[in-house]
């Protein structure tokens, strides 16, 4: 069986291009890097991979197939660069936070119920996506799912070939896991512990979707997708990100106030 090559740093193609920040493994030998372009000032993501020799057509065919994913979720690809035995696979630009440094470093709070189900939501409708055309994520989690300050969601679309068996219900798991984790706050670096400690309709959503036998979870993202905005729909909608602090209703019947002049 062909050793890949070992992970240590993007190569020069690369290097010699962007400036490498901090990495973070994914999993099973990837790793996925922030950095910034130098000539645009864009910050970027490089994902690295070590890939044998024999498996380099195959990751390039299913960065493809993910690359012709059109959803706004969906980080944009900039390049794809196999070579060495590694694969390497700049996405961006983006302007946004990994959740796990929202939730564990930099806040250390809890978002509510409705944000945590929004934003499950727009992770389930670009997995429907994948799970259509016979792919799976793999590698959903607090590293991959990104926060912009104007509230919206980003998904980075990891290339790496999900490990032998995966199926579109092991998505499904990884997001259960990152809701419980969103609404207990739980710092980066938990597993997102037992559902147990949720109560009433959301901890029967979490437990449906991180059912350790993978038949008692919903078969794919469309499927849990349902359930959780059924769940979501059931709760307010989140107050605006710049609302007035007193509400409008309450000044309906007020008197008009006019200023005297100096």
């Amino acid at each position: 069986m062909e050793t890949p090559a070992p992970l240590t740093s993007p190569a020069s193609v690369l290097t010699e291009r962007h400036r490498i920040g901090d990495g973070v493994s994914l999993g099973d030998g990837v790793l996925l890097y922030r950095a910034s372009d130098p000539a645009s000032r864009a910050e970027v993501l490089i994902e690295v991979e070590a890939v044998p020799r024999h498996l380099e057509g195959a990751r390039t065919e299913r960065a493809d197939l993910i690359a012709d994913i059109d959803h706004p979720a969906l980080v944009e690809r900039l390049g794809l660069t196999v070579e060495d035995g590694r694969a390497f696979t700049v996405t961006g630009p983006v302007d946004a936070d990994p959740l796990a440094h929202i939730l564990g470093e930099r806040f250390r709070e809890r978002v509510s119920k409705r944000e945590a189900l929004d934003i499950a939501d727009t992770l389930l409708s670009a997995l429907e996506e994948y799970h259509e055309r016979g792919l799976v994520h793999g590698a959903v989690g607090p590293d991959t799912v990104l926060l912009a300050d104007d509230g919206s969601v980003l998904l980075v679309p990891v290339t790496a070939e999900p490990g032998p068996g995966a199926d579109p219900r092991d998505d499904v798991r990884a997001v259960g896991s990152l809701l419980h984790r969103m609404i207990t706050g739980m710092a980066n670096g938990s597993d997102g512990g037992d559902p147990a400690d949720l109560d009433g309709e959301f901890a029967l959503l979490v437990a449906q979707g991180t059912a350790a036998d993978p038949a008692h979870r919903p078969r794919n993202a469309s499927h849990y997708r349902v359930l959780v905005t059924r769940a979501r729909d059931r709760l307010p909608a989140p107050a605006p990100r710049h609302a007035a602090s007193e509400p409008a209703a309450s000044r309906a019947g007020a008197p008009e106030r006019r200023e005297e002049p100096d």
